[in-house]
């Protein structure tokens, strides 16, 4: 219907995953990515549970569509509030990306974007321009 991307959230295993994938499939959407950069439309799939983390090789693998995140917020409340856990998913998610040559997105704010650039975050979700500035620096433009 015209939307230039889609963010799917909440993909609890990987079931869910091949369903959200088949969704832009069966809407036959030139879905953006590494594989087909000249794709019109960008697909997220938001990952916020902990089986989700748990697949998130699996999940990666799947292929079709544009980036893989963590919903690092989300993750550590399933978690019940545990952020040390939450991250060592979040970083199996970025590595997973990495592997797969997925963009990879994550929340920032002034006191971590720095160390986001730095992990290779390839998208970052800010609150203002002075994150971005920082960001920016951070990546040396």
């Amino acid at each position: 219907m015209g939307a230039d991307g889609v963010t799917l959230p909440h993909i609890e295993n990987l079931d869910q995953g091949r369903q959200a994938i088949s969704l832009f499939a069966d809407a036959r959407a030139s879905i953006w990515s590494a594989s087909n950069p000249t794709g019109n439309v960008v697909a997220m799939l938001m990952l916020e549970d902990p089986g989700a983390v748990a697949q998130a090789k699996e999940i990666a693998d799947i292929g079709g569509y544009s980036v893989l995140a963590c919903g690092i917020g989300s993750l550590t409340g399933a978690l019940k509030g545990d952020r040390v856990a939450a991250e060592k998913g979040n970083q199996e998610i970025l590595a997973e990306t990495k592997r797969t040559k997925l963009v990879n997105m994550l929340t920032a704010g002034p006191n971590d974007v720095a160390q986001r650039v730095k992990e290779g975050f390839l998208g970052l979700l800010v609150p203002n321009d002075e994150v971005i500035k920082l960001g920016r620096v951070a990546a040396g433009r």
